[in-house]
């Protein structure tokens, strides 16, 4: 009767208004373990989105602990670049979260249709590190950095959703070595020490970051296939490749970002959200303020091919030479008359 009654709760749920606060208005997305919806909070008179569990994914014990985890991380933080979380509950079984609306579309909707330029993609992935960041400072991994969860308001404002993974960044969020546990990741962007050991700090976090930055600037992941477990292992056996290698007109500065982002020993990468964030702005400042190359004179100032500027010498004896010819004209005219 219970997963009859939950089933029935999440078929039906636009129209209906939830703790007699939320009126749910239109389906925005389905996931692999929710569905969001568009609703208006009848009290304060906004709009409003509801994430609200699966009801195949509900009868999972420590399910509804993903969404308390994400109101209760989301709510500790205050960041232009987090999607803000407003209120959390139960309804007819099913544990939901209410977030801010975001009017515009995810990372992933937008590189389905275009590839971005590289000054745009720097500029995004430095404001989802701004956000991520906020996140590490007070003790949290995200754990599943992705398109998918990279919100952009009015089409190029990034914000970071989906904290439901975020875990305390410190030893104790560890799987013992050979155990085998789900990965709760998406394995396209997981870092290798999330697999080997289930272990995840901060730098997992750049990891993740540096694999969507290859992505925009590549238009593709560097590993991929059909069985997510290969996946996973490519990212533990393999160092992932420069992005320069698929777009050799990448500047030299961006691709070193990536590959150090990328590195498989977490050692190796920025030590946080917030190192990387930085390393990027000292790239986008010294793409700001290259010099102009010499050859690169304007048009407007440059003179016509083929023509000379006259000296002042020359100048000098055009002027005397044009005397000359007026005096000996007169003379001539003179003894003409005569």
């Amino acid at each position: 009767m219970g997963d009859t009654r939950v089933a029935h709760a999440a078929d039906d749920l636009i129209g209906q208004v939830i703790e007699s606060r939320y009126r749910v208005t239109q389906l925005v997305a389905t996931g692999g373990m929710a569905r969001v919806y568009r609703a208006v909070d009848t009290r304060l008179d906004r709009q409003v989105a509801l994430k609200i569990g699966l009801p195949a994914r509900a009868v999972n014990p420590g399910f509804a602990d993903l969404f308390q985890r994400e109101a209760k991380t989301v709510a500790r933080l205050s960041h232009p670049h987090v999607v803000a979380v407003f209120d959390q509950g139960n309804h007819d079984g099913l544990p939901f979260v209410v977030m801010e609306f975001v009017n515009g579309p995810t990372l992933r909707e937008l590189l389905g249709t275009r590839r971005p330029p590289v000054s745009w993609s720097l500029r995004l992935c430095r404001q989802v590190l701004s956000g991520v960041a906020a996140a590490h400072r007070i003790g949290f991994v995200h754990r599943d950095i992705k398109p998918e969860n990279i919100l952009l308001d009015a089409g190029k404002y990034a914000k970071v959703a989906d904290f439901g993974l975020a875990k305390a960044a410190h030893p104790s969020v560890t799987v013992s070595p050979g155990r085998r546990s789900p990965l709760l990741a998406t394995v396209a962007y997981i870092p290798p020490e999330l697999v080997t050991t289930g272990s995840a700090d901060p730098r997992s976090d750049v990891y993740a970051a540096g694999i969507v930055l290859y992505e925009m600037l590549t238009g593709d992941v560097p590993f991929d296939g059909p069985d997510p477990n290969k996946v996973a292992y490519m990212h533990v056996d393999n160092d992932v490749p420069a992005p320069a290698l698929r777009l050799p007109q990448l500047p030299p500065a961006v691709n070193s970002l990536v590959v150090r982002a990328t590195r498989r020993s977490p050692e190796a990468r920025f030590s946080d959200a917030a190192a990387f964030a930085a390393a990027i702005d000292e790239v986008m400042d010294a793409r700001r303020t290259r010099p102009v190359p010499r050859h690169a004179t304007p048009a407007a100032r440059r003179p016509a091919r083929g023509r000379t500027r006259p000296t002042a010498a020359a100048k000098l004896l055009l002027t005397t030479a044009a005397i000359l010819l007026v005096g000996l004209g007169g003379w001539l005219l003179a003894v003409g008359l005569g």
